[in-house]
């Protein structure tokens, strides 16, 4: 079974309406292709049809621009997840720290990176 089918039909309502949130961020036109294919695979999981959404989608064109879009999806989703549980376990919270302070360090200048590690200090690292 392909990653993609399985993480959306897995989310619960909390993860779709999120998701929805997020990719409606910058674009909320109707017609989105990447919010059909999402719907469609929600609503025929497991039993997705990859043929009957290509020609849905972009006729009987060439099948690369459906990968792409759902390599695009799959990119989506899941920052979609990782955003909406970074706080949920200070594990997660942990992680996020440290990424942040990774990211500053490598910045110049580093005078934001100590306030990052002290946080994550505070949790325990």
């Amino acid at each position: 079974m392909n990653i993609l089918q399985h993480m959306i039909g897995l989310m619960n309502k909390e993860e779709v309406r999120h998701f929805k949130l997020f990719a409606n961020r910058t674009n909320a036109s109707t017609g989105r292709k990447d919010l059909l294919l999402f719907d469609h695979i929600r609503n025929t999981y497991p039993e997705y049809d990859e043929t009957k959404i290509q020609k849905k989608l972009y006729g009987s064109a060439d099948k690369n621009t459906l990968y792409r879009l759902k390599n695009r999806l799959l990119e989506d989703v899941g920052k979609s997840i990782a955003l909406q549980y970074f706080e949920s376990t200070e594990f997660n919270l942990i992680l996020n720290q440290i990424a942040l302070a990774r990211l500053f360090q490598g910045k110049k200048p580093a005078r934001n990176s100590p306030s990052f590690s002290y946080a994550g200090r505070e949790k325990g690292l």
